[in-house]
């Protein structure tokens, strides 16, 4: 084979490659449930996106915020289980008490798709 036909071939490989390793889950940082939204079919919002969930980074009140959101046009096949809604208000419900690890994928105009979470014990900080 010459190396004219090795060179396309190897580029071709490589661009297959990339998709599984640039669309991989991405975490977030860890913090604590403040607000979870859930919109229901007869909502204009619930085209767009079906809820979402807001995450405070730290316990201070000027912590950083970031909001996850599922479903619909934004993030098309992101969704989330009633399952998962319920424990996500748990974890709003014992917010102190519950750390949140946040897992996503980016959706349609830089909005975070919530995709998975991991829920745990607050880890403190080093004395």
């Amino acid at each position: 084979m010459s190396l004219r036909r090795i060179f396309p071939l190897a580029a071709l490989l490589t661009t297959a490659a990339l998709p599984s390793m640039t669309f991989a889950d991405s975490t977030g940082s860890p913090g604590y449930v403040i607000s979870l939204t859930v919109h229901e079919s007869s909502s204009d919002l619930y085209g767009t996106y079906r809820g979402s969930v807001t995450i405070r980074q730290g316990q201070e009140p000027g912590s950083t915020q970031t909001e996850y959101r599922w479903g619909g046009t934004l993030c098309s096949g992101r969704n989330v289980t009633e399952a998962n809604i319920e424990l996500l208000t748990i974890a709003l419900r014992g917010r102190s008490d519950t750390q949140i690890v946040p897992r996503y994928k980016m959706g349609q105009g830089g909005v975070r798709c919530l995709v998975s979470f991991t829920l745990q014990e607050p880890v403190l900080a080093a004395r």
